[in-house]
């Protein structure tokens, strides 16, 4: 467990999975593989200044990191999510740096998560 996360979150995040620690690690491999994908897509969405794509990306993205409680990456997609809705992508730049950032940060966390493993698989 990494130790910018708090016992009580990882608590939290493993009664979500139903106290499995290998689905846990699991969905935990499942983000990290498309957090890129993700990233890649919001970004495609700014540069080409499609709010629609926007809205979709940023929307799924909060969604994945929500099973995390990872707030930061939650609130900055919410944010561009909110932008492309509304077609506001001026401002985009400040959210995109922040999402960029807070994913970073996930990433390391995922990557704790996926490596733990329930006792009984271990021989």
């Amino acid at each position: 467990m990494s130790s910018e996360q708090p016992v009580d979150t990882y608590e939290r995040i493993l009664i979500r999975m139903g106290g499995d620690v290998e689905l846990l690690s699991d969905a935990a491999q499942i983000l990290i593989d498309e957090l890129p994908r993700y990233l890649d897509a919001i970004h495609r969405a700014l540069k080409s200044g499609d709010a629609g794509a926007l809205q979709r990306a940023a929307h799924s993205l909060k969604g994945a990191a929500s099973n995390f409680e990872a707030s930061a990456v939650v609130e900055a997609a919410r944010r561009l999510e909110m932008m492309g809705r509304d077609g506001t992508l001026e401002t985009s730049l400040d959210a995109w740096n922040t999402l960029n950032t807070a994913s970073h940060g996930l990433m390391r966390l995922l990557q704790s998560y996926a490596i733990q493993r329930s006792p009984s698989l271990e021989h």
